[in-house]
């Protein structure tokens, strides 16, 4: 009965697609008219976020199943992390090189804590029961 009906679920589908556009705009905005320094700046706020992200979510969510670390969270943030080695390959800093390990450190964080999960979580038998 406490089901949040068909209003908060617009409302929760516009705020999400808004959140979106403004990051594909922004993205955009960068790619095109965006300064070199702008971009390591805003390369490191992701690169922090991503650790930050990593280091303190609920390890369950890190988790395709109860015992296999997330393919696509962990394919997508290597596919960020290459993408920043690029970055520091094409602008050639020393910055964006550090930035590049920051991401590479988030990615063992968010894994190291994905694997530590799935062993500490009971084995199930062959009938589903653990």
């Amino acid at each position: 009965m406490n089901d949040p009906g068909p209003a908060s679920d617009r409302r929760r589908f516009v705020r999400d697609l808004a959140s979106g556009v403004f990051t594909v705009g922004f993205i955009l905005w960068l790619t095109f008219f965006g300064t070199e320094g702008f971009v390591e700046l805003a390369t490191l706020a992701a690169a922090v976020g991503m650790l930050i992200w990593f280091a303190t979510v609920e390890p369950s969510r890190l988790l395709d199943g109860p015992r296999q670390p997330s393919t696509t969270l962990f394919l997508l943030a290597l596919l960020g992390f290459a993408l920043v080695l690029t970055a520091a390959l094409i602008i050639g800093t020393g910055t964006l090189l550090l930035i590049a390990l920051l991401t590479l450190l988030a990615v063992v964080v968010g894994f190291s804590r994905a694997v530590g999960h799935r062993y500490r979580q009971p084995v199930e038998g062959d009938d589903g029961v653990s």
